[in-house]
């Protein structure tokens, strides 16, 4: 199984019953209507009826209802939810259109403040923006290859992840250096080994867009979050920053996240 495969399959997403959905009754006459005689409506024309859409929470005037680029009905066949952004049938999550919806703005990079929407690349080569992650609780782990304790605490990165997925929350490692220890990373494989080395099935990313590093390394550096690595940074589901904290503890991270969490539901 593929790397990309199985991140599908941990990255969130509750199991839907298809259910019985209406079928028409064979009749030429009657392909508007359901066994009953009753009308079959499909406003948004995704192939689910507005009760079905309605009963299952979605939008029956939008295909896409909640703007991540899989229509509803494609998510209702993989078993996601339509109704939540992070959740979606493969790849990474992308939540940018339900952030833009929700007027989401960066007000800076201090707790409490809105995160900007910082571009990276990920393991795949791809791009990543991360708001795509708008909806979702992100720890951010700031790591580089030379550095012993981010090895150590990558060796159980995905065990946290895998413990919190379900809960909405996601983890990216941003790698700010390799081997080289000179504040790039020049190894084009670098991201992925990472990935492959640690059994990591959630973003690895990079970015030197800033004097050579990272933009959002660069900017909490400024603001005195990061003091060596590995770093974290813990921004809610609103890309507002909660939490930083210096230094590998599987128990902080663990302790961080839940008492996010806690909030939520209090």
């Amino acid at each position: 199984m593929s790397l990309r495969s199985l991140t599908t399959l941990l990255v969130l997403g509750s199991s839907l019953s298809l259910g019985c959905f209406g079928s028409d009754s064979g009749d030429e006459d009657d392909d508007d209507s359901d066994d009953g005689g009753n009308e079959v409506v499909d406003s948004d024309g995704d192939g689910l009826t507005d009760d079905e859409e309605a009963e299952l929470g979605l939008d029956p005037n939008s295909a896409d209802s909640d703007l991540d680029g899989f229509e509803d009905l494609t998510e209702v066949e993989a078993g996601t939810d339509g109704a939540l952004c992070w959740s979606v049938p493969e790849g990474w999550p992308d939540c940018t259109g339900m952030a833009e919806a929700d007027g989401v703005e960066a007000t800076g990079w201090g707790i409490g403040d809105v995160v900007k929407s910082w571009p990276a690349v990920d393991q795949f080569e791809e791009d990543f923006e991360f708001h795509q992650l708008y909806g979702m609780i992100v720890l951010i782990d700031f790591s580089a290859g030379w550095c012993g304790p981010c090895r150590t605490a990558a060796e159980t990165a995905q065990e946290e992840y895998e413990e919190f997925a379900p809960e909405g929350v996601m983890f990216v490692h941003l790698v700010v250096d390799d081997n080289s220890y000179d504040g790039a990373v020049t190894d084009e494989d670098f991201k992925a080994d990472w990935a492959e080395q640690y059994g990591l099935t959630f973003p690895v990313v990079t970015d030197d867009s800033k004097n050579g590093y990272a933009e959002a390394y660069y900017e909490w550096y400024q603001e005195g979050f990061i003091d060596g690595i590995p770093a974290y940074v813990l921004v809610d589901r609103d890309m507002t920053v909660a939490d930083s904290w210096n230094g590998a503890s599987s128990s902080k991270i663990k302790n961080k996240i839940g008492a996010l969490l806690e909030a939520e539901g209090e």
